[in-house]
């Protein structure tokens, strides 16, 4: 396989903090965001799952590449989110509007509203904690040149990470539910670890080294 540097990959996203963190866990690739290739697209989430949504994102991206004339790339998309156990697994696919869910807005909230909701809702079951774990689902979708031939590319991987969810928060890193999160074996949250240390333990870290090695294996 050639140098991982020279591949280019666009992330379907435009969530700052998810695409740090997909830049961090993939450094050996040149990896980019949408806005940082000039591309401006709806991303629609309309499956019932997360790997649903990943195809819909990824898909999307592909298309208009397609449409600009690319004869190599490769997309890159996720979805995840938190599955609380004591919620029935919500929020799930939902995790980025959970708090405007019940108002019938479709777009997402902000990662306070979110957070604040989540407890909200832990306290009308009496509940301070519950067992989570979050998920992640990526798809690798494209084209590469590999031995003088156009290869069609179309991977999928998924990462959990389990732990506890509490109704207060502790730390300032990381983003989304990170500060009420406490991954099992650890006494701290995600929000209160490194950036280095968060990508080693992560749904979506465990997601991408899974379709990284997948990548290097096929591609070698």
């Amino acid at each position: 396989m050639r140098d991982k540097s020279q591949l280019k990959i666009i992330v379907a996203s435009g969530n700052e903090g998810k695409i740090a963190e997909i830049k961090q866990i993939l450094k050996g690739f040149d990896v980019i965001s949408m806005k940082e290739a000039g591309i401006y697209i709806n991303l629609e989430e309309s499956a019932d799952n997360f790997l649903g949504n990943a195809l819909i994102k990824a898909t999307a991206l592909q298309n208009r590449l397609i449409e600009l004339g690319d004869e190599e790339f490769l997309v890159l998309a996720d979805d995840s989110g938190i599955c609380i156990e004591a919620l029935d697994d919500e929020p799930g696919i939902f995790s980025a509007r959970y708090a405007n869910i019940e108002k019938g807005i479709l777009e997402n909230a902000s990662d306070e509203e979110n957070r604040a909701y989540v407890i909200k809702r832990l306290h009308a079951k009496g509940m301070s904690s519950s067992p989570a774990r979050f998920v992640a689902c990526v798809v690798l979708m494209g084209r590469i040149k590999f031995e003088n031939e156009i290869i069609d590319v179309n991977l999928q991987a998924s990462g959990e990470c389990r732990g506890m969810i509490f109704d207060n928060e502790k730390g300032e890193n990381g983003f989304g539910y990170d500060s009420m999160f406490q991954p099992d074996g650890y006494n701290v949250r995600i929000a209160e670890l490194d950036f280095q240390e968060k990508n080693l333990i992560s749904h979506r870290a465990r997601a991408l080294r899974a379709l990284s090695l997948e990548l290097d294996s096929r591609f070698k």
